[in-house]
């Protein structure tokens, strides 16, 4: 799946998936508050703009630090 073509909202094992992530380590990153996230009921979800954002600011991280 390409984010270009995911749906606004991403369910957070969704997201984990597309960073190639494991989903406990992208639900911590999540209540931290690293990640964006909205509330829907009982439902947690990721913005696929705020999942950019994120992934460009660990892009930046990576770069200032080479």
């Amino acid at each position: 799946m390409d984010i270009k073509d995911a749906k606004l909202l991403l369910k957070v094992e969704t997201a984990a998936e597309l960073c190639d992530m494991g989903r406990s380590k992208f639900w911590e990153l999540v209540m931290a508050g690293e990640i964006e996230s909205i509330k829907i009921g009982r439902s947690r979800r990721i913005p696929a703009d705020a999942l950019r954002a994120w992934v460009g600011r660990q892009t930046a991280v990576e770069d200032s630090t080479a």
